[in-house]
């Protein structure tokens, strides 16, 4: 596979090592990534090298930099212009690999995700750990219930070990780490966040240092997320809690070191994890999607995961728990909401003028301007007929809706 890389970070320059490790993928061309150190272990090969990312968009066609895909990174220092980037690349059908979260906002995820089915273009989330091979046996664990070795599960409790507990760090973090809980134990319904009062030394707000984060599932599942202080040999650890046990996901930061602990009343049974590269295996999914475009795309779970990473901000300004909901993102129901606000609008409009229509025509007719004073008070029942007729339409809409 011939890989194009747009940008520079942590988890793309870890994706270009690894396919130039792995003896069937290509970097043929670098974008955007000139001036920083970390690239110069990828500048030996034959790739080109180019700072106009324009070139993107005819390079999938064909040219001296033909590519299979593109591997995007997040840009810290000016989000707009990476999503505008993205909107292009998305509409322009290039396939994409990109690093999770790409950009802060719901809206912007669910924009591409909208694109992305208008081109049935590519574009794969950096969000390997669900393809981990304990989780999957713990998501096997989790679906058995009753017939498990755990019993029925109730509750998911994720302590993630940060030596950067910045908002930043922190909620990025969570943005990776929810699309594990959302596989392991369905979606999430209510989320309730809480920390410190107060501020850092750094001015930030010191509820990030040590973020607690509570959900409500299916199933009346618990999840709990939470940050703990850690060094460099801080593990963090992902516990499913039963009826008759517990299985513990201790997750080291070499992820091949992660093992599985179940406990169910007697001596532990420890399951070591097989070699395993999250980089690899995020490769091998994009690569099975190209050869394959009915797989089902993940983009929208990650969308899902920043729209719950959003949701800590209001949850901790509103010091409350908030209702989610699943709601389906696309054209049509953007246009729905747009026109639902509009109609809104317009009918509070229209019962403003008839106000204003009424109380004009009675002060032009005490002050002896009759004519006027018909004219004007005509306005009020024309806008009143226009109301019924706006809601007559409205319930023969309901009534002729198809079955």
């Amino acid at each position: 596979m011939r890989l194009a890389l747009l940008g520079l970070d942590e988890t793309t320059l870890a994706l270009a090592r690894a396919a130039q490790r792995s003896g069937h993928d290509q970097l043929v061309l670098l974008c955007d990534v000139e001036g920083t150190q970390q690239a110069q272990s990828l500048l030996g090969g034959d790739a080109l090298r180019t700072q106009s990312w324009e070139v993107l968009l005819t390079g999938a066609t064909g040219g001296v930099a033909a590519f299979d895909a593109v591997m995007v990174s997040r840009d810290f220092a000016d989000d707009e212009r990476r999503l505008e980037q993205l909107r292009k690349l998305v509409q322009g059908g290039v396939p994409m690999l990109v690093a999770h979260p790409v950009h802060t906002s719901m809206l912007a995820y669910y924009e591409l995700d909208m694109i992305r089915r208008e081109t049935d273009g590519v574009i794969v989330p950096f969000l390997p750990a669900r393809r981990h091979p304990l989780a999957v046996r713990l998501k096997e664990i989790v679906n058995l219930t009753d017939a498990s070795s755990v019993g029925r599960v109730d509750q998911v409790v994720f302590e993630r070990a940060l030596t950067e507990r910045s908002k930043a760090a922190v909620l990025s973090q969570f943005a990776r780490d929810v699309d594990l809980l959302r596989f392991l134990g369905g979606e999430v319904a209510q989320l309730g966040a809480m920390g410190s009062p107060g501020l850092t030394a750094v001015g930030e707000f010191a509820a990030y240092n040590n973020l607690g984060v509570q959900m409500t599932g299916a199933e009346n599942r618990l999840f709990r997320w939470w940050v703990v202080p850690a060094d460099e040999f801080s593990d963090s650890r992902l516990t499913v809690t039963g009826e008759r046990g517990k299985a513990t996901l201790t997750m080291p930061l070499e992820p091949s070191a992660w093992r599985l602990e179940l406990r169910t009343g007697g001596e532990p049974t420890v399951v070591e994890a097989l070699p395993w590269n999250p980089y690899l295996t995020s490769l091998d999914e994009l690569r099975g999607v190209l050869a394959d475009r009915q797989i089902l795309s993940r983009w929208p779970d990650a969308a899902r995961a920043v729209e719950l990473t959003e949701t800590i901000d209001r949850s901790l300004a509103k010091g409350r728990t908030i209702d989610l909901y699943e709601q389906e993102y696309s054209p049509s129901a953007t246009f729905k909401g747009i026109m639902s606000s509009v109609g809104c609008a317009l009918l509070l409009l229209a019962l403003a003028g008839m106000i204003i229509g009424a109380l004009a025509a009675n002060l032009l007719k005490h002050a002896g301007f009759v004519q006027a004073a018909q004219v004007v008070g005509a306005v009020p029942y024309v806008l009143l007929g226009l109301l019924v007729v706006f809601l007559a339409l409205q319930f023969l809409l309901r009534v002729a809706r198809p079955k």
